[in-house]
């Protein structure tokens, strides 16, 4: 998908880098010292609470009543985009995301299901995983591509990602860097849809 980068998001400088930077240190300081069901449940919850975040950007951005949208869009019982899903369904309706990205998040969405819900202990060999992992598989072999037409702070970002998934790939590292690609995509479309300072 073609997307309009910020040269550099809001509250980056040149010198220190991007924002980027520190979504990703917050989401693997958060999960160092977890269990890897603890490592999955909190990274899907950071790709969670950045869609919601870019979705509340695309809402107040012209609106003055955030009550109603928090209360009736995005928070709560009975809300229209209040969950993982609605909230990625809608971000894909709205064309802010493509389907690859649509299909990485319910990959995402699936996979931290499957660990949250589970009666018994499971792992990445559970049949409710393989095919998730599959996808996020096959999606970050995209990633490279979109690199090359990225501004540089987004690049830096992608390749600290790339530096925190083994080579070959575990299952698990294919999970955390998909997270946490999905992470930053969601965090730029939410900088590029807030109001910019006058």
């Amino acid at each position: 998908m073609n997307r309009t980068w910020l040269p550099f998001p809001r509250g980056s400088t040149a010198a220190t880098g991007s924002p980027t930077n520190k979504v990703g240190e917050l989401l693997f300081d958060a999960i160092i010292n977890q269990p890897e069901w603890g490592q999955i449940l909190i990274a899907a919850a950071f790709v969670e609470n950045e869609v919601e975040k870019a979705l509340w950007a695309i809402f107040t951005r012209n609106s003055v009543d955030a009550k109603y949208i928090k209360d009736r869009l995005l928070k709560g019982p009975g809300t229209l985009f209040g969950g993982f899903w609605e909230g990625s369904a809608a971000l894909r309706a709205f064309g802010l995301i493509d389907e690859a990205e649509y299909q990485a998040t319910s990959a995402v969405r699936s996979i931290r299901n499957a660990f949250a819900h589970s009666d018994t202990e499971i792992d990445f060999a559970h049949e409710d995983v393989i095919g998730p992992i599959r996808k996020l598989r096959g999606w970050l072999s995209t990633i490279e591509s979109v690199m090359g037409g990225s501004p540089p702070w987004w690049q830096r970002a992608l390749e600290n990602a790339w530096e925190q998934i083994a080579d070959p790939p575990s299952d698990k590292h294919v999970f955390l860097g998909s997270a946490m690609m999905l992470q930053l995509m969601y965090a730029n479309i939410r900088w590029d849809h807030e109001p910019q300072p006058q």
